[in-house]
């Protein structure tokens, strides 16, 4: 927990309050992730003594990334979880680890971190990763080399300009200028003007780089915004979403959601955070809407569902 009193917490302090919120962590979008890469990651202070904790938590993670995300490779992950196991497992003469043994067994088994829930595989990493400190010694080895070298006075080497990716560019300038009128728009669901609409595009396809680079990108990403700059912008920025759930309650009689009912709506907010835009015929064509019960579980307020997206899309178009 961060402190106000706390000088550098003060001076982000707005960003430890817009986390606080666990809605904010629903949906993390590229530039949320920047700004808790930039504003929030300095403010923890590592403990030297944690190394083998965080070692073992990324690991476990990755895989159960690898469950999420097929793509992901996790096979020396897993081989060096299992040789942490062998080697905690020669440990059971301290209290600690005696006692996790069944889980110490479970992860040196390659069945259990391929086919366990996600919630066994978190379970272990919790219940373990406070005793890596037993076998970080014999788990880390350190080798000290002395390498001599010479230092030859040679011409000037000419300045080299570092290049940077379409995609680097465009991160860069909306975390550098969140404040512009027009993305705070998009952010926060207001109507963009044609003015602002044409600022986007000057941005991204004159002052950032060209219409071919942004083309390029947007095909490479098989991203659905085409043109559409701002959908493209609210794809990277994402949208407030207690405005979203607020503009909602507009289009309904009853403020009220049941369970399920809040999950739909939230799958809706989550779409158009990663893809930018969504119409009503984004329910019947993507994958991702095609197997929920729209009917069943909104009923006669279906329509409502249908107007929503509409404003949705209405907004930036």
């Amino acid at each position: 927990m961060f402190s106000v009193s706390i000088i550098s917490v003060r001076n982000v302090w707005a960003c430890v309050e817009k986390y606080k919120n666990k809605d904010n962590w629903t949906y993390l979008s590229e530039l949320d992730a920047l700004e808790i890469k930039q504003k929030l990651a300095p403010l923890v202070i590592p403990n030297p003594e944690d190394t083998g904790n965080r070692m073992f938590d990324a690991l476990m993670l990755n895989i159960m990334l690898e469950r999420l995300v097929p793509d992901n490779n996790a096979v020396t992950s897993k081989n060096k979880v299992i040789q942490i196991g062998q080697r905690l497992q020669t440990k059971a003469s301290i209290p600690e680890v005696l006692k996790r043994m069944p889980l110490i067994q479970d992860i040196m088994n390659p069945v259990f971190l391929n086919t366990a829930p996600l919630s066994k595989l978190e379970q272990a990493r919790m219940e373990l990763r406070d005793i890596i400190y037993v076998v970080l010694g014999s788990y880390h080895e350190r080798f000290f080399v002395n390498i001599s070298d010479t230092l030859e006075a040679k011409d000037p080497i000419e300045k080299v300009k570092l290049q940077t990716d379409y995609h680097t560019r465009i991160l860069d300038y909306l975390n550098k200028h969140r404040d512009i009128v027009s993305i705070q728009k998009i952010y926060n669901l207001q109507k963009l003007t044609n003015e602002d609409i044409m600022e986007l595009e000057h941005i991204c396809w004159k002052e950032l780089g060209s219409k071919e680079e942004y083309d390029k990108y947007v095909e490479k990403g098989q991203m659905i915004c085409g043109d559409k700059v701002a959908a493209f912008i609210r794809s990277i920025v994402g949208i407030n979403r207690t405005i979203a759930k607020e503009r909602f309650s507009q289009f309904i009689s009853e403020n009220v959601l049941n369970s399920l009912q809040e999950e739909y709506i939230n799958q809706i907010i989550g779409y158009v955070c990663e893809n930018g835009d969504i119409t009503p015929a984004t329910l019947l064509t993507d994958e991702s809407f095609k197997s929920l019960d729209w009917p069943g579980v909104f009923g006669q307020k279906l329509k409502d569902i249908s107007n929503y997206i509409s404003e949705l899309h209405g907004l930036i178009a």
